[in-house]
C-alpha cells in the first residue's frame, strides 16, 4: 500500500487558513501532517486522476485564529466557511460529491469536530482525522475515521530534540502527574497523594518553586510511570509525551 498509495493536495485555498501549518504548541499535529504531506515526494501526486486520496491543506487551528470570535461560543461562521470550501470544490472537479468519499479531514483541535456537525454529507463521505476520538459525540466512526494523537512541540526548528529519557536506574520518581484538574480523577489524585510521598510527585499546575528546580519535561524523564487520568475529553497530549520522554504512561486502573 505505502508504495501505490497516492494522495492529491488542493491547490485551492489562501493563506493562512491553508497552505500554512501551525508548527508550534498543542494543537500542532495536524500543522506537522500538513508540512510532511505537502513536502512528501513519495505519497503526493499533481495529477488528480493518479490519485487514492485528496487532502485540503486547511487547519482548524488558523480557522480559528482568523475566524472565531473570542468568548462568542459560535461555530457557525466557520462551519459556513468550511461548507462554502467543500462545495466550491464540489462544483470545480469533475467528480463532484462522488469525489468527497476520497477526502481526508484533519480536525485536530476541540473546536474542529464542531465543524463538521452541520455537514451531514461531510461527515459521511470523508475520513477523518481527530485528536478527539470520542465516539460518545457522535463525530468519530471507528473503522472509518482515524485517531492523530496530539503532542506538543516546542521548538519547530528541532522537533525532536529532547526525544527519550533517562535510564530506569536515572529515574528517581516512581511516578508523576502535573495539570489542570480537569475530570474527576485529578482531583482524588491530588487529595491522596500530594506531598504524601518522595517518590510519588503528584501537583495541579506545576508550581513556580517547583518547575525552577526541575521543569515538566525534566519531571517525566526521571520518572519510570507518568499518570495520565482521564479527563473531560480524549484529546490530551499526555499520553504521547509519556512515550515520548519514555515514561511508561498509566492510565487504565485511574480511571
Amino acid at each position: 500500500m505505502e508504495l501505490t498509495l497516492k494522495v492529491y493536495i488542493y491547490k485551492e485555498g489562501k493563506r493562512p487558513i491553508f497552505h500554512q501549518p501551525h508548527l508550534r504548541g498543542i494543537y500542532s499535529s495536524e500543522g506537522w501532517f500538513m508540512k510532511l504531506m505537502e513536502d512528501s515526494h513519495q505519497f503526493v501526486t499533481r495529477d488528480p486522476q493518479k490519485a487514492h486520496l485528496f487532502y485540503p491543506p486547511y487547519s482548524a487551528r488558523q480557522l480559528q485564529r482568523a475566524r472565531y470570535v473570542p468568548n462568542s461560543h459560535n461555530l457557525k461562521p466557520l462551519s459556513m466557511f468550511l461548507q462554502n470550501y467543500m462545495n466550491m470544490l464540489a462544483a470545480k472537479y469533475p467528480s463532484g460529491t462522488e469525489h468527497m468519499a476520497q477526502i481526508i479531514f484533519l480536525l485536530l483541535i476541540i473546536i474542529g469536530p464542531c465543524t463538521l456537525k452541520d455537514h451531514e454529507e461531510l461527515s459521511r463521505n470523508t475520513i477523518t482525522a481527530l485528536c478527539n476520538a470520542d465516539i460518545s459525540e457522535g463525530i468519530f466512526v471507528s473503522g472509518k475515521n482515524v485517531s492523530l494523537p496530539e503532542t506538543t512541540i516546542s521548538n519547530p526548528r528541532r522537533p525532536l530534540r529532547n526525544l527519550g529519557g533517562k535510564r530506569v536506574s536515572q529515574r528517581p520518581i516512581l511516578a508523576f502527574f502535573a495539570g489542570n484538574m480537569h475530570g474527576p480523577v485529578g482531583p482524588k489524585l491530588l487529595k491522596y497523594w500530594n506531598n504524601k510521598d518522595e517518590s510519588i510527585r503528584i501537583y495541579g499546575p506545576l508550581p513556580r518553586r517547583v518547575s525552577k528546580v526541575m521543569s515538566y519535561s525534566e519531571h517525566m524523564k526521571s520518572s519510570k510511570y507518568c499518570l495520565c487520568p482521564m479527563g473531560y475529553e480524549v484529546n490530551s497530549p499526555r499520553i504521547v509525551e509519556a512515550i515520548y520522554y519514555e515514561c511508561v504512561p498509566f492510565n487504565e486502573v485511574l480511571n
